[in-house]
C-alpha cells in the first residue's frame, strides 16, 4: 500500500479558496481531500508535513518569501483566521480521527520534510501531494512514485517529468537556481527562465546575452542553489512511520462534534467506514 506525503498547508489553502472563511470550512475541505485521494490511491496511509511558522531560510536570504508578508489589517485577520483552522486540523482533529504522522520541524518548510521521509524510508512506497514544482527534484528517489498535482489534478513521475522538461529530476534543483522561484521571491539570472536554464544545462543554449549573464551571476545561482535544494540543511531524522488508528465509532463522532452532517450520513458515511477499514473503490479526485 502507497503511504501519501501530503503538502498540508498547501492542501488547506486549497480548501480556504474553496470554502471561504466558513467556520471549519477549511477543516471539512482538507477532510474531502483526503478522503478522496484515499479512494483514487487505495490506501489510508497518510503523512502530513507542515511549515514551521519561522525559516532558516531566511537567515540565508532575508527577502525569501517576502511578498507572503500581509500588510494590512483585513490580510492579517484573514492569515489569522487560516491559521486557527490549520491548527486545529494539526492538534485535534486528524490526531482524533486516528492519523498517527503528523511532522513540523521548527524553521523548516513541508518541503523539507517530504524530501527528509523520502530519504529515511527507502523502503516504503511514497506518492507527494502538493502544487510546489519544487518537489520535482525528488522524483529522483526511487521509492518517490511521483506527485499528484492538486492544481490540476495530475500525476508528475519522473518519466513523465523527463518527457515534458526533457531533464532529469536530479537536475531541477540546478533549474530552479538559474531560473529563481517568483512564489519564493528567490530571484533568477535576469531574462532567464526555466526553459532558457534547461537549453543551458543540455548545452543547447548558444552563445549570446543570455548565456553570458548565466556566467556573470554564478554567486547568485550558488545562493539559490542552497534555498532551492531539498531538504534544507538541518533537518531531522523522520521516525519510522506508524500505522494509522482509525476506529469507525471514533471518527463518526468526531464528525458530529464538528457539524459535519455529510460525512455522517449516507454516501459519505460509507466511503468513511470503508476508508477506516482499508477497501477502497476507485474515483475521487
Amino acid at each position: 500500500m502507497i503511504t501519501l506525503l501530503i503538502d498540508a498547508h498547501g492542501v488547506g489553502y486549497r480548501a480556504h479558496h474553496s470554502t471561504g472563511s466558513l467556520d471549519s470550512g477549511i477543516a471539512f475541505g482538507f477532510l474531502t481531500t483526503v478522503l478522496q485521494l484515499g479512494g483514487r490511491y487505495h490506501t489510508n496511509s497518510f503523512v502530513f508535513c507542515w511549515d514551521s511558522p519561522g525559516s532558516l531560510r531566511k537567515k540565508l536570504f532575508p527577502e525569501y518569501k517576502a511578498s507572503r508578508v500581509v500588510k494590512t489589517p483585513e490580510e492579517k485577520a484573514e492569515r489569522e483566521l487560516i491559521y486557527t483552522q490549520f491548527n486545529s486540523l494539526h492538534a485535534y482533529i486528524l490526531p482524533a480521527l486516528g492519523f498517527m504522522n503528523q511532522l513540523q520541524q521548527d524553521g523548516f518548510e513541508a518541503d523539507d520534510l517530504i524530501a527528509q521521509t523520502l530519504i529515511d524510508n527507502p523502503d516504503r512506497q511514497f506518492l507527494m501531494v502538493s502544487s510546489d514544482h519544487d518537489l520535482f527534484q525528488l522524483l529522483q528517489y526511487k521509492n518517490c512514485k511521483g506527485q499528484y498535482l492538486l492544481s490540476s489534478g495530475k500525476l508528475m513521475t519522473a518519466s513523465s517529468f523527463m518527457a515534458e522538461y526533457r531533464v532529469p529530476a536530479r537536475e531541477w534543483v540546478s533549474v530552479k537556481s538559474i531560473a529563481g522561484c517568483d512564489g519564493d521571491g528567490v530571484p533568477g539570472v535576469p531574462g532567464v527562465g526555466e526553459k532558457t536554464a534547461i537549453k543551458y544545462l543540455m548545452d543547447e543554449l548558444p552563445d549570446g546575452k543570455k548565456k553570458e549573464a548565466i556566467h556573470n551571476h554564478w554567486a547568485r545561482i550558488h545562493s539559490n542553489f542552497k534555498l532551492v535544494r531539498l531538504p534544507f540543511p538541518g533537518v531531522k531524522l523522520i521516525a519510522s512511520i506508524r500505522k494509522d488508528s482509525f476506529d469507525e465509532k471514533s471518527v463518526q463522532e468526531t464528525f458530529s462534534d464538528l457539524g459535519f452532517s455529510s460525512f455522517v450520513a449516507g454516501e459519505q458515511r460509507e466511503r468513511w467506514a470503508r476508508f477506516c477499514r482499508g477497501e477502497f473503490v476507485r474515483g475521487g479526485v
